[in-house]
């Protein structure tokens, strides 16, 4: 079969042909004859050398189809892996931590590029078009063929996303003190298998460790990768599956080193370069090394260096631990609190026939959890009305009051306006009824989905003396928090007060509730929380902030003011 793009050639050179013939009269002359015989022979090879490049781009064009059927395949039917011991759901499988990072791996590339350069299409152009999956019925051009493609491709994972993946695995890593051993062989769950991460994403989340400064989990992944290159030789080794070469003793040793001798470990470190010096005798980076490290040893008497006292005041010190330490203890038994209570309440008239059931989850400063505050059926219909609309989270800067992504949320949201339809208006109806507050002044309903090792680094929600902008002096400053989690969270994904140790776990469907305010106006230093990292699962949640403006008389002042010191916010963090 012809291809389409060589008829408009083969007509374009047969009109020609036709008119030649009509007015060369080549029977009529044997040297005539002898040209055409030429020209026929000239025509088959520029039609050959075409067709060449054009099956040379075909058959690359079928690497990339085999590239992104092999990766979707083994996301979307990831029932089992390599061992055959993996079985989960499609579904399942993206809610779980090893099987989404292993998603973006095997789909991150620069696709928008790639098919620029296949179809010879200019790259500085690509992105001066815009266009729709439904734009066109048929291509009648490479250029109309690549702003389909890339239509689709803009969806997939780029080298940022791989990033983000690795830096989510390391933070599930620190925050739940998972061995790395649990995560490479699959058994971060309690009651399931996940599939397996090769030597080569070990080593990159070894790499990326590194980087962040992270040298202990650094030297944990490093050796997990020389433990599996011990027990399997060299050549019952298999390339990746990007065809890259396997990983080597040598460049294992490498990195190790150099992590050991970031974590101070000299004499480990030394060991292990003598062992690379052993692997390849010609190593650079070997011989610098044993030489520093044999110098440092010999200053030391033959001693580990003396660890660095780490300044633990700041809060990436303290408040990091004491975070951390919170989520951990969200997915343990806990210990009863007598001061805690559950019962059925009504707190307006609209909740006669269905009172609400109502947990205290703290009593100073009051933190209650309201059980089933939404259906089922509500809860799948808001998630639907914001999954077209999901943008990546913005954050205010407190200097500049730009908002702006920050690396302490991730997570991605939408505004849902109050009068968009029935079920908004009837939420914050609901939300009115049962707060006791006007929501005049409140903001909008916030939709937000939180991805691979999804979080909220501890946070105040209201807006500090420093921070305050036109809005707030419009509306006031954001009193109370309303917080409903649309989905079941299978591990991690708490609410945590860092302040005062409280703990909310997600609860599919129920409403959590808290003042970010005192009654004098005055921000609560206790309210300060943060958002547990998602372990397993997939974590919806419906944010109404509501503002104080209109509620002197639903939360009046008491008369004695409660203890406050402005220093605080400002020295507090």
């Amino acid at each position: 079969m012809i291809p389409s793009k060589l008829f408009p050639l083969l007509l374009f050179l047969l009109s020609q042909s036709l008119q030649g013939n009509s007015s060369s009269d080549i029977f009529s002359s044997i040297t005539a004859i002898d040209q055409a015989v030429s020209a026929g022979r000239h025509l088959a090879s520029e039609l050959q050398t075409y067709v060449t490049k054009e099956e040379a781009r075909l058959a690359k064009m079928r690497l990339l189809i085999g590239r992104l059927e092999n990766a979707t395949r083994n996301c979307a039917n990831n029932t089992h892996d390599e061992d055959g011991l993996f079985d989960a759901s499609a579904q399942e499988t993206i809610a779980n931590p090893v099987s989404a990072f292993l998603t973006i791996f095997r789909l991150a590339s620069n696709w928008s590029k790639e098919l620029a350069v296949l179809l010879d299409v200019p790259i500085s152009d690509s992105g001066q078009e815009e266009t729709s999956v439904t734009a066109f019925n048929e291509f009648n051009s490479r250029r109309k063929l690549f702003l389909r493609l890339r239509w689709y491709a803009d969806m997939l994972p780029g080298a940022s996303d791989v990033d983000g993946a690795l830096d989510a695995i390391i933070r599930l890593q620190q925050t739940y003190e998972i061995p790395a051993s649990d995560i490479a062989e699959g058994r971060i769950l309690p009651t399931s298998q996940s599939p397996r991460l090769t030597e080569r994403q070990c080593m990159h989340l070894g790499l990326f460790a590194y980087e962040l400064g992270d040298y202990p989990r650094a030297v944990e992944w490093f050796q997990l990768v020389l433990d599996r290159l011990n027990r399997v030789p060299l050549h019952q080794r298999n390339a990746d599956d990007d065809g890259a070469n396997p990983i080597s003793h040598a460049m294992v040793y490498d990195h190790l080193s150099y992590a050991l001798g970031r974590a101070g470990r000299y004499r480990e470190a030394l060991d292990v370069t003598n062992l690379l010096l052993n692997e390849d005798p010609n190593s650079r980076n070997g011989a610098l090394n044993k030489m520093f490290y044999e110098m440092e040893l010999k200053r030391y008497k033959g001693n580990d260096p003396p660890p660095i006292q780490q300044d633990t005041s700041m809060e990436a010190g303290w408040e990091t631990g004491d975070f951390d330490d919170l989520c951990r203890k969200a997915d343990k038994p806990m210990h009863p609190d007598y001061r805690l209570s559950c019962r059925y309440t009504v707190p307006h008239p609209f909740f006669l026939i269905g009172p609400i059931k109502e947990e205290v989850m703290q009593v100073d400063p009051p933190i209650v959890l309201w059980h089933e505050f939404v259906t089922k059926n509500e809860a799948e219909m808001i998630i639907d009305l914001a999954k077209p609309k999901l943008k990546r989270a913005l954050v205010r800067n407190p200097s500049s009051g730009v908002l702006e992504p920050a690396p302490y949320r991730v997570t991605k949201n939408v505004w849902l306006p109050d009068d968009l339809n029935n079920l908004t208006k009837s939420i914050n109806s609901r939300i009115r009824m049962v707060t006791g507050l006007s929501i005049d002044h409140g903001e909008e309903l916030q939709v937000a989905n939180y991805g691979l090792g999804g979080y909220y680094a501890p946070h105040f929600d209201y807006a500090r003396r420093f921070e305050v902008d036109a809005y707030e002096r419009n509306h006031g400053n954001r009193i109370a928090t309303f917080m409903v989690y649309l989905t079941p969270v299978q591990l991690g994904g708490a609410t945590v007060f860092t302040k005062i140790g409280a703990i909310v776990k997600p609860v599919a469907r129920s409403a959590v509730f808290w003042y970010n305010l005192l009654r004098s106006g005055d921000g609560d230093l206790r309210s300060r929380h943060g958002a547990c990292p998602v372990l397993v699962g997939s974590k919806w949640v419906m944010n109404k902030w509501i503002r104080d403006s209109g509620q002197e008389l639903k939360r009046p002042c008491l008369l004695e003011q409660e203890p406050f010191d402005p220093l605080d916010e400002y020295n507090d963090i």
